[in-house]
């Protein structure tokens, strides 16, 4: 009996050990790696695999907006009590964070870059770099560019009378350094947002037989010093910024509470920043240090990447591709309308004249699984 005793005494489990919990935010990006291995796997078809690339970027962008943010606040507050469960503190939290995403967001740059533009390439569509465009294409770019593209520009330049716009969250922007026609010793910059009204690539005139695309920034980049008349040209450096977008709302001191969900979501535009997102080979580094400072953002918090930035661009390049090319993604499941209301015009009208019987309003996609 003694020894039925120290037996269950030595096989008792600490629940309190910190070894033997998630953090929930690490357990978080655990997830979100799962929807970039379905990117990887090879066994889904090319388009959903550009699909899950947008979902795990629109994933990763709330991240930094809630939970990110949320943890730079409490370190800024000074809080650095440990959690309930794992016992990471704010600072620790966000140190494995930033080393884990930094390492997702290479592979996510990698699978884009490396596999699914070959990919692409071979099923006959192809991305172009301004270099890479003939001579018909970029006639086709300077008109599209003077008709469409031009008239939403607004640079926004950065001076002594002028400081550092208030851009928005998410945007797609475009740090262009400057110097005045006989003052080259005198750099300037002005900052001109990507319109988000605009689709994110431009499809080309073909030049070999492939449906061939261009990114909207490539063409602005091209194009930019129409608007900068009497300058040259330095650089051109995209970069895109996300913001601190974590709702604080005080539903008991709140005399309006509709007002002050109005309030919280207008900062969701404008909060302070939580991630910059740069291209390597484009940043100019002056650019790097002043956009650092003024966004007040360490190391860290910069994510270098050789691809271009914010592929949930291709949300939309799905859609398209998958109507026209339906063997590159899986096959659409259509719902089946309940046998009931089948020939009704008007599903409450059916309903009420049933309301003794019974109707199944959800029914399985496949009509198979019902036998």
């Amino acid at each position: 009996m003694v020894q039925s005793q120290n037996n269950t005494k030595k096989t008792m489990i600490d629940l309190e050990n910190p070894a033997y919990y998630n953090n929930r935010e690490l357990s978080w990006l655990a997830f979100n790696e799962r929807v970039l291995e379905e990117a990887i796997d090879e066994r889904n078809p090319l388009l959903e695999r550009l699909k899950f690339l947008a979902i795990f970027s629109s994933n990763l962008d709330e991240f930094f907006m809630v939970r990110v943010a949320g943890l730079q606040d409490q370190v800024k507050a000074g809080f650095n009590k440990p959690e309930n469960k794992a016992g990471l503190t704010p600072k620790q939290q966000l140190a494995r964070i930033s080393k884990k995403n930094h390492a997702l967001v290479q592979l996510q740059d990698n699978v884009f870059t490396e596999t699914l533009l070959p990919m692409l390439y071979h099923e006959g569509f192809q991305f172009l770099s301004i270099d890479e465009c003939d001579v018909k294409q970029l006639s086709f770019l300077e008109d599209k560019f003077q008709h469409y593209i031009f008239p939403v520009l607004t640079p926004m330049a950065i001076d002594a009378y002028r400081p550092f716009p208030m851009l928005l969250n998410k945007s797609l922007n475009l740090a262009v350094l400057l110097s005045k026609h006989g003052q080259s010793d005198r750099d300037q910059l002005a900052i001109v947002q990507v319109p988000a009204v605009l689709t994110r690539y431009i499809k080309l005139p073909e030049s070999n037989g492939k449906e061939q695309y261009i990114l909207l920034e490539h063409v602005i980049s091209h194009f930019i010093y129409q608007l900068f008349k009497g300058y040259t040209v330095k650089s051109v450096s995209p970069f895109r910024i996300t913001r601190n977008a974590d709702l604080t709302i005080h539903e008991e001191g709140a005399r309006d509470l509709l007002s002050e969900i109005e309030k919280e979501l207008k900062k969701r535009k404008w909060g302070e920043a939580v991630r910059l997102e740069m291209q390597d080979g484009l940043m100019d580094q002056n650019v790097l240090h002043l956009l650092q400072d003024v966004l007040e953002l360490h190391e860290n918090d910069i994510y270098s990447l050789q691809g271009p930035l914010d592929l949930t661009f291709l949300f939309k390049l799905y859609k398209k591709l998958a109507k026209e090319h339906e063997h590159l993604a899986n096959e659409t499941w259509i719902p089946q309308p309940p046998e009931d209301l089948i020939g009704e015009e008007d599903i409450f009208d059916a309903i009420s004249k049933k309301i003794f019987s019974y109707i199944i309003l959800m029914s399985p996609f496949n009509l198979s699984l019902i036998s």
